[in-house]
C-alpha cells in the first residue's frame, strides 16, 4: 500500500513497528484484524493523496492489545473537488466488526483507527478469545 501511494506521487513519512514485531502480528492476529489494518492503511493513504497537498505521515503502534493507525496530510488541496466515495464508509463498517473505532476528517485529510488485536483469536461477546477457551477446555479434560 505504501509503495503504491509513493509511486502515485505521495510524499510519505512512515513510523512503523520494527519488522519483527510486524511479522509476529501477522502470524498471530486473526484474519479479520490483519485485513482491517491493511484496508485502513490503503484507504488512508488513498485519501491523503486525494485530499491533501503536503507530505503525508503514517504512524502505526501496537500496544496493550490494540493496533492504532494514524494517517495525516494536513495541507488541504486548493483544487479539491468534493467527490463522494464509499471507501471510508466501507472501512468504518469493517472497523465496527472488529469493535474498533475510526475518526476521519479535515483539514487536508486525517484518519485515526484503533482496533483490538488478539493473538490466536478474536474476543467473542464475553471478551474471551477462542484460544483461551480452547486452552481452558484442554485443562479440564
Amino acid at each position: 500500500a505504501m509503495g503504491a501511494a509513493v509511486a502515485a506521487g505521495l510524499a510519505l513519512e512512515a513510523d512503523l513497528p520494527d519488522p519483527a514485531e510486524l511479522a509476529r502480528a501477522n502470524g498471530s492476529w486473526p484474519l479479520l484484524q490483519r485485513l482491517t489494518v491493511l484496508r485502513a492503511v490503503q484507504e488512508g493513504l488513498t485519501n491523503a493523496l486525494r485530499h491533501g497537498a503536503g507530505a503525508a505521515a503514517l504512524r502505526m503502534e501496537i500496544a496493550r492489545g490494540r493496533c492504532t493507525v494514524l494517517i495525516t496530510n494536513p495541507v488541504a488541496r486548493s483544487d479539491r473537488k468534493e467527490t463522494a466515495g464509499s471507501g471510508l464508509a466501507g472501512l468504518g463498517e469493517r472497523i465496527r466488526l472488529t469493535s474498533g473505532t475510526m475518526e476521519a476528517g479535515a483539514p487536508g485529510f486525517r484518519l485515526a483507527v484503533s482496533l483490538p488485536v488478539a493473538a490466536g483469536g478474536a474476543p467473542d461477546a464475553s471478551g474471551t478469545a477462542e484460544s483461551e477457551r480452547q486452552e481452558d477446555h484442554r485443562e479440564h479434560h
